[in-house]
């Protein structure tokens, strides 16, 4: 290849490449282009004669099919005549080029039925029968729709044998009516079936067996009777001892019968991911009872929706839920705790999250805003915990003492959501968390600066507060970085209740109007920990775009004050030179008189 032009050089890696490899390319290119499903990706065909060959003769290229009648965003809308005719024709090609290959499939329809529509335009809708017919097979199947219309494809799909089929994920839109369960097929038509997905509605799971991912979410329809947990599902989960997914929320109603399971508790020593989503305490409770133990570093979400009554029924449920997440951060070989995130919403709900990895992460909006994002997914040892709010410096309190908490390090309080309205800490929680003993590895401490002045000022003078009552005492200060995220302190909320930044009018946002408080708390806090010998290292502000003007009255107290300095947007700040006796700021108002 040595002396050939650039031309040459591709010409001849493409005539090098082997099919198989080729068949790659194409596949990966359609994947992160997410074009496998509209046959975007048969541009690669035009690259020369040889990659159109392989391409058109490789039956798993053309396998992804797809059928989207309703918009993402206006399920009720449908597509026009026209549409519905290119969309047939176009599966009709795919299904040609596929021949027997396993069929991977996604179907949405409207919240409307339309299977049953006598409609001209709807005249070739009957063709899609064709995918799950006696000649086909499928690998996956997505379908999403009303009741009706998933009924129909769930007819067509149990017709005959799916020996390939090893993903199957229902959706059905919410119904104000009581809807009737959807057939679900028995294992010898899904022998390798290992995930099930079930959404609003629930299948019949009586020959269900061998899964590895189960998912059955329902929604709040007050005529469902569906509940968390009953004996068939328990008998489902004893089946599926190779479990490593398991996501399951429920209508808030609990059995009236407790369910027997005749092996006691369950053990899934393979379960990396848990998620029970409850409307009541007592459900979740019960739902726990029958799982002992998952594996030591399985992401674990509880999450209750519903208020908590004062009873002590809910109390005793709340202990159990408690109990059962210590206990499996507790374990010998569970993943070593750095960061807490603490959040009491305005609504009354709590949120404790516990994560591996310490530290935080920024991201950018497609319109260019770099925004906070707490990621649970990214490992926690265990990830949430919501319920009712109660005595928050009590159920706080009690909660860390019990929890292996001795390595963490960074302490979190911003909400998930920046648009979420969060109630800050109140000053007993603040003094549980910096209590000595109570977390000895803490270092960095995240606050949010909310676009509520009150909220701030009280947030503020807690925290401040309970940090300078370390210092009279004593002791050290417990924190020696603070980290100040600044996203929801540039949201405006306007009288029709949107929020909006307006970074270039920086003076008419709210951060304006709490600004000289917070830094002059934090200014004082600053000199008062070196002048008892112990030093904060770091203050840093994040997502920043306005507060740049508004610190100069106070950037110099705040930097000569720490051990290494104020960060500002990750960049080390830097004293400004004076000129003659006055500062930069100052030298600049004077105006410059031309010579004569």
């Amino acid at each position: 290849m040595q002396g050939a032009s650039p031309r040459q050089h591709i010409a001849i890696i493409e005539a090098i490449l082997p099919p198989e490899l080729i068949c790659t390319i194409f596949k990966e290119c359609a994947t992160s282009h997410e074009d496998l499903y509209y046959l975007r990706w048969t541009k690669l065909l035009l690259v020369c004669r040889r990659w159109h060959d392989i391409g058109v003769s490789t039956p798993k290229l053309w396998s992804f099919v797809e059928c989207r009648f309703a918009a993402e965003r206006a399920p009720h809308r449908i597509p026009n005549q026209d549409q519905l005719l290119r969309m047939v024709r176009r599966i009709d090609a795919q299904l040609l080029q596929a021949g027997t290959w396993p069929l991977t499939i996604m179907l949405d329809f409207p919240e409307h039925s339309i299977c049953n529509d006598t409609h001209p335009k709807f005249a070739g809708l009957g063709q899609l029968d064709t995918m799950f017919g006696a000649s086909r097979s499928l690998q996956s199947l997505t379908l999403r729709g009303n009741c009706d219309d998933v009924q129909w494809v769930m007819k067509n799909v149990t017709r005959n044998s799916h020996t390939q089929l090893q993903q199957l994920s229902v959706s059905v839109y919410p119904s104000k009516t009581l809807q009737s369960a959807v057939a679900c097929p028995m294992p010898d038509h899904m022998p390798l079936l290992r995930t099930l997905q079930f959404m609003n509605h629930r299948p019949s799971l009586a020959f269900i067996s061998d899964l590895r991912v189960l998912t059955l979410i329902m929604d709040e329809n007050p005529l469902s009777s569906i509940i968390i947990i009953d004996d068939e599902l328990l008998a489902v989960l004893a089946r599926c001892p190779l479990l490593e997914a398991l996501h399951l929320s429920d209508t808030g109603r609990t059995c009236q019968t407790l369910p027997t399971l005749s092996s006691g508790s369950l053990t899934f020593s393979h379960l990396t991911s848990l998620e029970i989503t409850s409307a009541s305490a007592s459900s979740m409770a019960q739902a726990l009872g029958f799982i002992d133990a998952t594996h030591p570093s399985a992401r674990v979400t509880l999450r209750i929706k519903s208020p908590l009554p004062p009873d002590a029924a809910s109390m005793e449920a709340l202990t159990i839920i408690q109990s059962w997440l210590i206990r499996h951060c507790v374990h010998p070989d569970a993943p070593i705790i750095h960061l807490l995130s603490i959040v009491f919403h305005s609504e009354g709900d709590a949120s404790v999250i516990t994560r591996t990895d310490a530290g935080y992460r920024n991201s950018v909006t497609p319109s260019g805003n770099l925004v906070h994002t707490v990621d649970t997914r990214s490992g926690p040892a265990f990830a949430a915990f919501r319920c009712s709010r109660l005595k928050e410096h009590d159920y706080l309190t009690a909660f860390l003492e019990a929890l292996p908490l001795q390595a963490v390090t960074h302490i979190d309080t911003r909400p998930n959501d920046i648009l979420w309205e969060y109630q800050p800490l109140e000053s007993e929680c603040w003094r549980a968390i910096f209590a000595p003993g109570m977390l000895p590895s803490l270092t960095t401490l995240i606050l949010p600066v909310s676009c509520h002045e009150s909220q701030n000022n009280e947030h503020i003078s807690d925290v401040v507060s309970e940090l300078r009552a370390c210092l009279d005492v004593g002791q050290r200060c417990p924190v020696g970085r603070i980290v100040l995220d600044l996203t929801m302190g540039q949201d405006w909320v306007t009288d029709d209740g949107c929020h909006y930044c307006d970074t270039l009018s920086g003076r008419n946002c709210v951060s304006w109007k709490i600004s000289r408080l917070f830094l002059s708390y934090l200014g004082d806090l600053c000199v008062e920990a070196k002048c008892q010998g112990t030093p904060l290292s770091v203050v840093e502000l994040i997502n920043d775009d306005t507060w740049n003007m508004l610190l100069d009255n106070y950037r110099t107290k705040i930097h000569s004050n720490l051990t290494v300095g104020l960060i500002l947007n990750s960049e080390l700040y830097r004293e400004p030179p004076k000129s003659h006796g006055l500062t930069l700021r100052q030298s600049r108002k004077l105006k410059r008189v031309p010579y004569r």
